[in-house]
Order: structure tokens, then C-alpha cells, then sequence
């Protein structure tokens, strides 16, 4: 009988519990005054990082001028390193445009792709489509006006919403941490060693985007445009429908902040705003669950069944909601018994060490980041880890904004060396995944 899979299952239980525990001791400590598991800081006061001060924020043309040198060098890096392995695996292409095509379009693009240049089907080989959602292709369908060819369209989608992402990304950490760990992470995100799939046909870069932009309008308390945002990130992809956790979250700390401040307020004109704005922090708190029925509704109306999606996910994925402890096991099992070694490191391995490592490193934040990220990177890890035959387990966990912004607070007062040595070793990575891209060992 295999060990390894039982125990790998057996920590992860054990992470999840810790996870859980903390994630308790954090709300109670925080809402009610109250250390029930003895967390660092003073009691009642909590760890809720308040906005940086009027007159810290940094100029816009310097955001900008940062977010696209950060993005030119580390696309320039991944796109190079593209041509380079295309000619060393044999996939060159009489054209510099070919040979891009042919390494980067891969897997889900072609069903982008479909859905964007034909839409929905009921019957066929494209049936299988109606699995995926249906925005990012709408924009490509959008772009495809102007420009004919839409693999071209979608990597101008893509690197648009990567471009705001990045941009969105400072400004939401700039609210809590210095500009230089504000740009901390957005450097940490462009060197996730996956980073690559924000800049081609696949939706990262449009739901990283949507997803930062909703929770930094709840963070200014602009409700409705929080809402809009998580419902068009749950129209890109599923997980959007979580972001209804850190709004709902920051609502709370809304009407807890009022309840605090009503014994100072002796007359009715100053309550009913705020009643106004916790009405449209509710219906913000709905919206992403919104853009999940609409993505039913798309179901509906191309196939007859509102949930016709998950007939295609079991079918011919393979994929059903399941336990993650489960599947990590499957993944030891398969790594140490499937003869696939380049397969085991582009997939079941980076898997693996990503739920321990991300898992450690909220239990590492507990005391240090605000309890609606904290929050939203537990239910999200727990969620992408769900789906029997998971393969794109890594990839989804580069969707969580959180985990740059994490990294970054971690890494704030690490010496210079230790900062260098840990990027130099991402770049390897990044490097090294997108080989195994071209080589079909990462999805």
C-alpha cells in the first residue's frame, strides 16, 4: 500500500483545519474583541490595515511608466524564450507570427476562439464549448471587428486587461502598504512562473482585472461598481462568484464602522445615506451570483439546459465537485506511479507544493492583511482545488490577486540579496514552464 498519498491527504486535512481555525480565531478577534486562539496584537483592535494617508499616493504617469516597463521585460522574456524553445522542439514557422501562433495557441484558446468566432452550439463537436464562459470570448468577438484575425484579437484582449490589472493591482495594495510593496507585487505577479497564460488567448488576464477592480471599488465603498465587476468576473469564470465574500466582507466593516459612529448621530438626515449605501452594498454582494445565472441563461438559450456545462465537464474532462484532499492524493499517486516525469512537474507536483505553500503562507498572514483577503484566498484555494482530474490547479492559483499581494508583505523586510536571489529564481521557473508549455506538459 502507498504512504505518500494517504499523508499527503492526511496534511492537507490538517492545513485546511489550521487554515479554518485561523480564519476563526482572525473574525472573532477582529468583530468581537476576543483571542480565542491567542493570535498576536491586542485583542479588539484587530489587524484591519487602514487606507494610506491623503498625499502618499503615487502620481498616475509613474504607475504607468512602472506597470509597462514591468510588463515589456517580462514579456520580453517569456516571448524570446518562446522562439527560442519553438526552434529548439522543432516548431518553427516560415513567419516570426507563425511560429508564435503555433507555440502559444494551445488547449482552451482553440475553444475561445470557437465560441468567438462562431458562438454556442448545441449538437457537434463544438458542444463541448457551452463549458466555458462567456465574456472573454464576447471581447474577442468585440475586438475581432477591427482587427479579422481573432487569435490576434484575443492576445490584444489579454494584455489590455493585463496591463489594467497591473495598474489596479498598485493601486488596491497602495491603499494598505507603501508604493514599493505595491509594485512589489505586480512585479511578483509578472514573474509567477505561469505568468505567461495572462498574455495569451486564455481568460487570466481579463478575471485578474476584473477581480482586483471589484474589491478596490468595495474598498472605496463604491458598492455598485464592486458588484458590476464581480458579476463580470463571474461571467468570465466561476471563481468570480466568490468575490462576493470580500464585499460582503468589507460591508460588514461598513455597517460596523456606522453602528460605531451612531451614538454621535442625534437626527435621521445622516442615517438614511447610509441606509442607502448598505442597500446597494447588498445588491453588490448578489451581482457576481448574478453573472452566474446569466451564464445559465446562456445554457438555456444555446443548448435548452441550464446546466448543460457540467454534462460537458464530466464527460469529456472528466471533472466533477470533489474533495481536495482527494485529489491531492491522486496527484502523489500519479506522480509516483504514472511513468510521466515531465507531465509530474508541469502538473501534479506544482499542484501539490501550491496548495501547502499558499495555505502556509495565509496562516503566516493571519495578523497581517485584512480579513476579506484573507477570506477570499481561503475559499478560493478551496474551491479551484475542488474538480476531480484537476489539471490547472497552478494556473488558478495565479488568478488569486491575494497571493501577490501576500508574497509582497512577506518579502518587505527581507535584505536586497534575499529579494534578488528569490526573482532570479522565478525567472528560472517562468523559464522553465513556459518549456513545458510548448511541450505540452502544462495546461
Amino acid at each position: 500500500m502507498d504512504v505518500l498519498p494517504y499523508l499527503v491527504k492526511a496534511a492537507s486535512v490538517v492545513m485546511f483545519i489550521a487554515v479554518v481555525l485561523c480564519l476563526v480565531g482572525k473574525t472573532v478577534r477582529e468583530w468581537f474583541g476576543w483571542n480565542p486562539f491567542g493570535l498576536a496584537g491586542p485583542a479588539g483592535t484587530g489587524d484591519r490595515l487602514p487606507l494610506t494617508p491623503a498625499g502618499t499616493r503615487v502620481p498616475s504617469s509613474e504607475v504607468w511608466r512602472g506597470v509597462i516597463v514591468l510588463f515589456a521585460v517580462t514579456r520580453a522574456i517569456v516571448f524570446i524564450a518562446g522562439f527560442a524553445f519553438a526552434a529548439l522542439i522543432g516548431e518553427w514557422k516560415p513567419s516570426l507570427y507563425d511560429t508564435f501562433v503555433s507555440y502559444w495557441r494551445e488547449y482552451d484558446t482553440y475553444h475561445y476562439l470557437s465560441i468567438a468566432g462562431t458562438g454556442y452550439h448545441a449538437d457537434g463537436d463544438s458542444a463541448i464549448t457551452i463549458a466555458f464562459y462567456p465574456l472573454y470570448p464576447a471581447l474577442i468577438r468585440l475586438v475581432g471587428f477591427l482587427v479579422p484575425d481573432l487569435f490576434a484579437a484575443g492576445l490584444i484582449v489579454s494584455n489590455a486587461f493585463l496591463l489594467i490589472g497591473m495598474y489596479a493591482l498598485v493601486r488596491l495594495v497602495e491603499l494598505d502598504a507603501p508604493g514599493r510593496t505595491a509594485f512589489a507585487s505586480a512585479k511578483l505577479m509578472m514573474l509567477y512562473p505561469l505568468s505567461f497564460f495572462f498574455s495569451i488567448v486564455y481568460t487570466e488576464s481579463l478575471f485578474f482585472a476584473l477581480c482586483v477592480l471589484s474589491v478596490y471599488n468595495a474598498r472605496k465603498r463604491k458598492w455598485l461598481l464592486a458588484g458590476v465587476f464581480g458579476m463580470l468576473a463571474a461571467l468570465t469564470r466561476n471563481q468570480g462568484v466568490l468575490l462576493a465574500v470580500p464585499i460582503a466582507i468589507e460591508l460588514i466593516e461598513t455597517w460596523r464602522e456606522h453602528r460605531s459612529s451612531s451614538g454621535s448621530d442625534n437626527g435621521n438626515a445622516k442615517k438614511a445615506p447610509r441606509a442607502r449605501e448598505l442597500a446597494s452594498g447588498a445588491a453588490a454582494v448578489l451581482l457576481p451570483s448574478f453573472g452566474i445565472f446569466l451564464y445559465l441563461l446562456v445554457n438555456k438559450l444555446a443548448t435548452g439546459d441550464w446546466f448543460r456545462f457540467l454534462f460537458h465537464q464530466k464527460e469529456y474532462w472528466g471533472q466533477t465537485f470533489g474533495f481536495f484532499a482527494d485529489n491531492l492524493a491522486v496527484h502523489m499517486y500519479r506522480t509516483l506511479h504514472e511513468n510521466r516525469p515531465l507531465f509530474a512537474l508541469g502538473v501534479w507536483i506544482p499542484q501539490m507544493i501550491l496548495f501547502f505553500a499558499v495555505h502556509g503562507l495565509l496562516i503566516a498572514m493571519t495578523n497581517k492583511t485584512r480579513l476579506s483577503y484573507w477570506a477570499y484566498s481561503f475559499v478560493y484555494l478551496v474551491v479551484s482545488y475542488a474538480p476531480t482530474g484537476l489539471l490547472s490547479g497552478a494556473r488558478y492559483v495565479g488568478g488569486m490577486f491575494t497571493l501577490y499581494l501576500f508574497m509582497a508583505l512577506a518579502a518587505s523586510e527581507w535584505p536586497a540579496r534575499r529579494k534578488t536571489f528569490v526573482d532570479a529564481g522565478l525567472v528560472v521557473l517562468l523559464l522553465g514552464y513556459t518549456l513545458l508549455f510548448g511541450l505540452n506538459y502544462v495546461f
